[in-house]
């Protein structure tokens, strides 16, 4: 399998991301709500709500550093961007072996 590792975001992306969902306290839900069969066996985690205004603000800027990162583009010829889901753990949380 390939795999490609790349920073998408600029330090001060990714502390203003941060700081604004953190500060969404009850938009986080248990993200078995969106695993399948086998990964609701291996999910404890929070994910933020995907059809809150602050996941659809955050998933446009994900897609539009994706579908514009050329190293991206040479790598995978990204079409279209299926969506994006925001999750987080906290202490005993995990997210247990799983297949995307």
């Amino acid at each position: 399998m390939n795999y490609l590792t790349s920073r998408l975001l600029i330090k001060e992306e990714i502390e203003i991301l941060n700081n604004n969902i953190n500060k969404q306290k009850d938009l986080w839900e248990d993200g078995k709500k969106t695993a399948g069969l086998h990964a609701s066996k291996v999910k404890n985690n929070l994910q933020l709500k995907r059809d809150s205004d602050i996941s659809i603000k955050y998933s446009g800027l994900i897609t539009k550093k994706i579908l514009g990162n050329e190293l991206i583009k040479s790598f995978a010829l990204p079409k279209k961007v299926h969506g994006t889901i925001f999750s987080k753990t906290k202490s005993g949380m995990k997210y247990g072996r799983h297949i995307d």
